[in-house]
């Protein structure tokens, strides 16, 4: 059923038909013209591309929206998305992507999509916060202190750039003892291929290291930043003293 209506079926019984309309039909706006390729163009394997289009001459300088030609995609895997663009003396720059893993060839004259003029009624306006993020920004490089971060034997060229590179991403740095595992979405993987799993043994270490092992790998688990396994994977873990902080470890479990 999502079938025959997403392509607006009529079933003809009379005729013993079923009449299914083109779901991949381009645009039939009644202002809307065509968008051609402006000379050869080659496209690399899982590539973008920008490109110049042209068609119908406009007077001036208008900003229309392009749709990409559904029967390019589904045809020869080249995708364009829809935009707003500012179409001048009859050209508008587009992006084209190549999805296939060899290079395809755009010909001049070849319909890339259609144009039609933007309303601007139907845009919907959107409040301006980019002063509460700099706000935000300029509040947050002000608590950063990165000299802890920073070697003394570096040069002042070099302290300030990295200066510079620590406050622009501050926000990848916590500044308490608390962890902030919760805030990403980052991911590591490690691919082994076909290699049998290797098992290590555990290193000799002091009780008080073993309890101090256990404690910081409990921590972990209760924050989320490593879970359980039962892969046939394993590796020590290596405990090394912060030289920043007295009596503060970071437990590594190297995987």
């Amino acid at each position: 059923m999502g079938l025959l209506e997403a392509s607006q079926a009529v079933i003809d019984c009379g005729q013993n038909e079923l009449v299914l309309e083109d779901i991949c039909r381009d645009s039939t706006a009644p202002d809307a013209w065509n968008l051609y390729a402006t000379r050869d163009y080659t496209l690399k394997p899982h590539s973008l591309t920008r490109i110049t289009v042209s068609g119908y001459q406009t007077r001036g300088d208008i900003n229309v929206i392009l749709d990409g030609s559904k029967h390019l995609l589904f045809e020869k895997n080249i995708a364009t998305p829809s935009m707003v663009s500012t179409y001048r003396n009859g050209k508008s720059d587009v992006w084209v992507t190549n999805l296939q893993f060899r290079n395809q060839i755009i010909p001049r004259g070849m319909c890339i999509g259609q144009a039609e003029p933007l309303n601007e009624g139907h845009l919907c306006v959107i409040s301006d916060t980019s002063g509460c993020l700099d706000e935000q920004q300029e509040t947050s490089e002000s608590q950063m202190n990165c000299s802890l971060m920073m070697s003394p034997e570096l040069s002042d060229e070099q302290r300030n750039k990295l200066s510079e590179l620590l406050r622009k991403f501050s926000g990848l740095f916590t500044k308490t003892d608390k962890s902030t595992a919760a805030k990403t979405n980052v991911k590591h993987r490690i691919f082994t291929g076909d290699h049998a799993p290797i098992n290590q043994r555990a290193y000799r270490v002091s009780p008080t290291e073993r309890r101090i092992i256990h404690e910081e790998v409990q921590k972990m688990l209760d924050e989320g930043i490593v879970q359980p396994s039962e892969s046939p994977w394993s590796s020590p873990v290596v405990l090394v003293r912060k030289k920043t902080v007295v009596g503060v470890f970071a437990s590594i479990i190297a995987s």
